[in-house]
């Protein structure tokens, strides 16, 4: 840095006439440009002593502002020393002002773009050798990694003996300059493009209005060449006639060129020296200096010879159209019109006008009374106007003299809006004879079309009657399927658990083996937890079948509300709690006329509910009153509900997010018993539910609903035979603990070496800790987080890189589970499999197994 960097120069001391001096060389220097000046800051810091006058360090500020502004830093580097100094401009230009350059060649050298460090090692090499200055553009890499361009200019100071001692210089950055010539260089380049692409030419005239230059695509076109035209008038190869013709077209032109005004599409006639017929069109602006000078036209033209013939043609064609034809651009401007367009309206041809638009049109016509005389003379401007702007349909107007014409508007592709007038008196006239005859027609029908529209009536409301008891038929035979086939495998889960557990007591009973407290502790307690779902799935189905089939009746009866919100809230708060849930209860001393057990059933299964799917946040429980009923409200913030689930939610087993059947989320019912019940009690139940955020169920009470509570029992005793497992290994894949402990046990009492996983992927783990190849595989059909026992089976024969023989088993009915095992070879053993039967179906495959072997 400057100052910094005044230290090494202590010791050398200036006279005051060294100082005014050294300034009066800064004078000088100062006209030859920001480099010499920045020279001058080299000398100036190299030779100055401490103190520095005043006025000496304003001047060395001067040139710091200097090289801020010119983005310029000077440096100077001791080839004995090989120390190197940089200004401040030199550490903002290689951004390294928070040290990362620490006076070294290789420091310097660091900052180098990799592709231009030879180039630049190269140059100052040889600089020193032939003491000559240099100049170089080179990139450097900023210590924030930014890339920038910047260019060089050094010399070498030689000593007395024409010895190099330093070398000095300045870098510019030039990274912006170097943009700004890119993009005026692709510019140029893109304008030049355009040029040769485009059929148009440019052109540029003088303040005189002389032509000072074409592009080239002018002389392409024409033939002429720069000294037939270059310093001649716009009209030079014009016919004298076409100008007297058209005299009014070229005075407008020429008053515009003298009022240096902007003109667009004027057009004009040329005949060329070479015989042909050139028709133009340009457009120009006028350009002035930086005074406000007027100096001339800058524009462009067209050659549109073409088009013009093209457009005489559909003229004549236009012409020969029997109707009234007329066409405007997509400006709403006249482009053309025949004469039948203003044959039939006496007075127009006088005032129409090419390039009028269509609004100028009809209010000139209005203005001098002419509309008013022939066409339309119903229909208001604006109306017009708008029918016009928006033509939707042909539409018909009356003229004074008796005929009507048709008026017929359409847009065109190009924007415009094409115009069709056709005499339709005849046909007007035929129509209302058809329409006399018409309304004859309909009254006579008018009596039969009464009794058919009745009759049609009639025949659409049996059929719809028809259809709903068809759909009603269809959806409740869909709903029985879907209700049997969840029942089927909630039933024959705990039925194959509990088989299994009494499998395995009856073989200690026949082979007189005693069995320890603990597994016969853990034996009643699995059987209890069988049979306790058993009971609750039929208590749940009893409760339905009965809602269903009307042997349930509400009995009404006066009750306080308060005693049953209460009791319900000190039952389920410690639940909530213990899921470290917050239970808040709002409660109500209101009465109500309702069957205060079906009620109660109701808000038990909400509350049961929302505590079930919450896992983090609050149940609010309570009731209040609006517009004179009670509104019963269970509030959670739990998993939420889809707006398409808020239906199927109340179908018996249906369950969000349990595909496995997992007890602990229970059954499916509490839901569809509670639409069931308020169905009966006449009760309004609202829900609203947002997933991810939670539910809020509502009962309006002007009545109330019931309950009730049945059990049903059921257990398979089974008797299976002896047998010996030969040791042979079988993996069990279920994600019911039951069934897996009830397998294991049964297994394990007939000497077989069971293994139990709860997924595909704890068997791999389990095969790969105990070094084992199955014999075979057995495995649940549904398994947690939505897989399958056939992904199982075949995840396990991957692992074990062996076809081991698989078996499904499943409590499942339902078609579209059944239909997984198709054509894999499995088989499928359907739940609760009695313990002869597995044992057989076990002794079948190793014995098919080991005859292969043998």
């Amino acid at each position: 840095m400057y100052n910094a960097n005044l230290e090494h120069t202590r010791g050398t001391n200036l006279s005051n006439t060294d100082i005014r001096e050294s300034f009066f060389v800064a004078i000088q220097i100062t006209i030859f440009g920001a480099t010499a000046l920045i020279l001058l800051g080299v000398l100036l810091f190299r030779f100055v002593s401490t103190p520095i006058s005043q006025q000496l360090q304003e001047t060395i500020n001067r040139l710091a502002i200097a090289q801020r502004i010119a983005q310029m830093g000077n440096w100077e580097r001791n080839l004995s020393t090989g120390e190197i100094w940089w200004s401040d401009e030199m550490y903002r230009i290689f951004g390294a002002e928070n040290g990362e350059f620490t006076g070294s060649l290789d420091s310097f050298l660091a900052f180098v773009h990799p592709e231009d460090l030879f180039k630049l090692k190269q140059v100052i090499t040889n600089a020193v050798e032939t003491k000559k200055p240099y100049f170089l553009e080179y990139r450097l890499i900023r210590t924030d990694g930014e890339e920038r361009r910047v260019q060089t200019r050094g010399a070498v100071e030689v000593n007395k003996d024409g010895f190099p001692i330093n070398l000095s210089g300045t870098v510019q950055d030039i990274t912006e300059l170097k943009s700004v010539e890119g993009a005026l260089q692709a510019s140029e380049e893109r304008f030049r493009d355009f040029t040769a692409a485009s059929s148009d030419w440019y052109w540029e005239m003088d303040s005189d209005f002389k032509f000072i230059y074409f592009s080239e695509k002018f002389y392409e076109t024409t033939g002429l060449t720069p000294d037939e035209r270059i310093g001649t008038f716009r009209d030079k190869y014009s016919n004298p006639r076409d100008l007297f013709d058209e005299s009014r077209t070229w005075a407008r032109h020429h008053a515009d060129l003298q009022e240096h005004k902007p003109f667009k599409d004027f057009e004009y006639e040329s005949h060329l020296p070479n015989g042909r017929t050139l028709i133009t069109q340009t457009s120009g602006i006028p350009i002035f200096d930086a005074d406000g000078v007027f100096i001339g036209y800058r524009g462009t033209a067209r050659n549109i010879s073409n088009q013009k013939r093209t457009l005489y043609l559909l003229q004549d064609a236009v012409e020969s159209i029997p109707n009234g034809f007329a066409l405007y651009d997509s400006d709403d401007r006249l482009a053309l019109y025949n004469g039948k367009y203003i044959s039939d309206r006496p007075g127009v041809e006088k005032v129409i006008c090419i390039g009028e638009t269509f609004e100028e049109h009809i209010r000139k016509l209005s203005k001098l009374g002419i509309r008013n005389k022939n066409s339309e003379i119903s229909i208001p401007i604006e109306e017009r106007i708008k029918r016009h702007q928006n033509p939707t349909e042909p539409w018909t107007s009356p003229q004074p003299d008796g005929r009507v014409m048709q008026i017929d508007e359409f847009k065109t592709a190009s924007g415009g809006t094409a115009v069709i007038r056709t005499d339709v008196t005849k046909l007007a006239r035929t129509e209302q004879a058809l329409r006399t005859s018409r309304d004859q027609l309909e009254q006579r029908v008018e009596a039969r079309t009464i009794y058919l529209r009745k009759e049609i009536r009639e025949r659409k409301r049996m059929e719809k009657q028809l259809r709903d008891a068809v759909a009603a038929e269809e959806s409740a035979h869909q709903a029985k399927s879907r209700f049997l086939a969840s029942a089927s495998h909630d039933v024959r889960q705990p039925l194959h658990a509990l088989g299994l557990f009494l499998s395995v007591l009856d073989d200690n009973r026949k082979n007189k083996t005693e069995i320890d407290d603990e597994k016969a502790g853990e034996l009643i307690s699995r059987m209890q937890g069988s049979l306790e779902a058993l009971e609750h799935l039929f208590e749940a189905l009893s409760d339905i079948s009965k809602l269903d089939s009307g042997l349930t009746r509400p009995d009404p009866m006066k009750f306080s509300v308060s005693s049953l919100l209460n009791h319900l809230a000190v039952e389920f708060k410690p639940q909530a709690r213990a899921k470290g849930l917050d239970f808040r209860f709002v409660d109500a001393d209101q009465s109500v006329l309702t069957d205060e057990k079906l009620l109660e059933q109701i808000l038990r299964n909400l509350l049961a509910n929302a505590i079930r799917f919450t896992d983090q946040g609050r149940i609010l429980f309570g009731a209040r009153r609006s517009h004179g009923n009670l509104l019963l409200e269970v509030h959670d913030t739990g998993i939420g509900i889809d707006a398409d689930q808020l239906t199927s939610i109340f179908e018996e087993f249906y369950q969000i997010d349990n595909a496995e059947r997992d007890r602990k989320k229970g059954l499916g019912l509490g839901l569809a018993y509670v639409e069931k019940a308020a169905k009966i009690l006449d009760l309004k139940l609202t829900i609203n539910s947002t997933k991810e955020k939670g539910s809020r169920f509502v009962i309006e009470v002007p009545l109330v609903k019931f309950t009730a509570q049945h059990q049903a029992k059921s257990v398979n005793s089974i008797e299976p035979p002896a047998l010996d497992g030969k040791n042979k290994t079988i993996i069990v894949i279920d994600d019911d603990r039951d069934v897996l402990s009830g397998l294991k046990l049964r297994l394990d009492a007939w000497n077989y070496n069971a293994l139990i996983a709860r997924s595909a992927d704890e068997a791999k783990r389990i095969i790969q800790d105990e070094k084992v190849i199955p014999d075979l595989i057995l495995s649940d059909l549904r398994l947690e987080n939505g897989l399958d026992g056939v992904h199982a089976i075949h995840a396990v024969r991957a692992a074990t890189r062996q076809n081991v023989p698989g078996y499904i088993l499943t409590g499942d009915t339902a078609p579209e589970f059944l239909k997984i095992t198709e054509n894999t070879g499995f088989t499928v053993l359907h739940k609760p499999v009695r313990a002869e039967k597995l044992a057989q179906i076990l002794q079948d495959a190793f014995n098919e197994a080991d005859s292969h072997v043998s």
